[in-house]
């Protein structure tokens, strides 16, 4: 490899590192309560200059843009559909790990982006979306049991699994009560088994 080339390649890996520090301090500040950071208190909490900033994006509303790429990206893994086979405890057991894990994993981001959605389009829909992928997880893993309900049954009974196995709920129990992790899981499991019997 030329020396131009690594001189390149050493350019891109640190607009690369530098992108993804802005972001970072875009997340860290929407987690700290600063709603709407401005450009200047984004380059400062990344250590990037703020005309590298714009250099790196358009505006602020591209920034935003990134971000939301970035979380949907490093938290696709959670909305994948669940193992459908199985016994209904297997799968409600399943469920639970899942959800607590998801809480867990973007419970200060998503905590940011609720409070940051009223004023941004495209955050509020990524709430929208991610719900109703959640939604989509639940009635098909859920799929046999749902099938034997009437169109409004089913419905309500998928409402309730989505009210009691949700961020919130997990949220409520691991924050508003102190339950640990597996405390968690079996409070869950044991609510979703007891709604599809």
């Amino acid at each position: 490899m030329s020396d131009a080339a690594i001189s390149i390649d050493g350019r891109h890996e640190r607009r690369r590192q530098n992108v993804d520090a802005v972001v970072d301090a875009l997340y860290r500040l929407w987690c700290a309560g600063e709603l709407r950071p401005s450009a200047k208190q984004i380059a400062a909490e990344s250590g990037v200059s703020l005309r590298s900033v714009f250099r790196y994006f358009d505006d602020l509303d591209s920034l935003v843009s990134t971000a939301i790429e970035r979380h949907m990206a490093d938290t696709d893994r959670h909305f994948r559909p669940l193992p459908a086979g199985g016994t209904l405890g297997e799968r409600v057991q399943a469920l639970a790990r899942q959800r607590v894990a998801y809480q867990s994993d973007v419970d200060s981001l998503t905590q940011a982006i609720r409070l940051r959605a009223p004023f941004h389009p495209q955050l509020a829909a990524v709430l929208v979306l991610r719900a109703d992928q959640l939604r989509d997880q639940l009635a098909a893993l859920f799929a046999p049991e749902l099938a034997s309900l009437s169109g409004a049954e089913c419905t309500d009974r998928l409402a309730a699994l989505e009210t009691a196995t949700g961020y919130d709920a997990v949220r409520f129990l691991r924050c508003n009560r102190g339950f640990d992790a597996e405390r968690s899981v079996r409070c869950l499991a044991d609510t979703a088994r007891r709604l599809l019997a």
